[in-house]
């Protein structure tokens, strides 16, 4: 492996380890926080206090899952024995907290749905189904970890599996009925920094690979000219990426959406 080969450019253990803990922001924040954020409103006490319990809800998920002990590839190396303990006390209870969370952020869903006036409610409806599935698919896996209630196996998997194909649909449905169309300032620049991001990492990592071909492996020359190279790249690569961003969002004439839409109302 690449890994074992160049240990200071790719560490096997990051590079294998942070697909087991990369995605849980993310993901959690899904059921947990995004729920609280639709539609877009003036946010009381309440969603406050469930986004604020959401987000400390993942931070503890990250923390305990990169300082598992049993993992030869956590980032986060705790070995005091009364942190262990505190870790192996928490961890079983934490999907029985995902539970009640996302059962809360359902619950809030579908009481906004009750008290909203008609255009408000568009959608919320679908959403509150979502996230109420997403519920009932972690039940099990809290029922198991927390009470060591036994579970049949393709349950919890197959329930998870449903939910999140209906999920997205859902989200989709809120955005369109409510007509969010100013989430798409946000899509924009998340699709060109992720891209970018990415972009950037796998050139760095593709030059120092090639380059370690043919200098020793003690030189920073080839750390030099990729940082260099790429330094001297970022302002075209930037410009290339917002171009297919744009095309993509606004369509293949790359003009801001609101003049196509005059533009046809005109003519029309």
């Amino acid at each position: 492996m690449a890994g074992e080969r160049w240990p200071s450019v790719l560490p096997a253990p990051v590079v294998l380890g942070g697909m087991y803990w990369l995605w849980i922001p993310g993901y959690y924040a899904l059921t947990v926080v995004l729920p609280w954020l639709l539609p877009i409103r003036a946010f009381g006490r309440l969603d406050r206090a469930a986004i604020g319990a959401g987000v400390v809800f993942m931070i503890v998920v990250m923390v305990v899952t990169t300082s598992d002990p049993s993992s030869p590839w956590r980032p986060l190396p705790v070995d005091d024995p009364a942190l262990l303990s505190l870790r192996a006390a928490v961890a079983p209870w934490l999907n029985a907290v995902w539970f009640a969370l996302t059962l809360a952020a359902a619950t809030g869903v579908l009481a906004r749905r009750v008290s909203a006036n008609p255009d408000e409610q568009r959608g919320l409806g679908w959403l509150s189904i979502g996230i109420g599935l997403l519920a009932l698919a972690i039940l099990p896996l809290a029922l198991a970890t927390a009470w060591g209630v036994p579970v049949y196996g393709p349950v919890a998997p197959s329930l998870m599996l449903a939910a999140q194909g209906f999920f997205p649909t859902a989200l989709l449905v809120v955005v369109l009925r409510q007509r969010l169309w100013g989430m798409e300032m946000a899509v924009r620049r998340t699709l060109v920094w992720g891209l970018l991001t990415g972009i950037l990492i796998g050139s760095y990592t593709l030059g120092l690979l090639l380059l370690n071909q043919f200098v020793a492996p003690s030189s920073v020359l080839p750390e030099a000219m990729v940082t260099a190279t790429l330094a001297a790249a970022f302002q075209p690569i930037r410009q290339w990426v917002q171009r297919h961003v744009d095309r993509l969002v606004h369509g293949e004439s790359g003009r801001p959406l609101i003049r196509q839409v005059a533009d046809r109302l005109r003519s029309a």
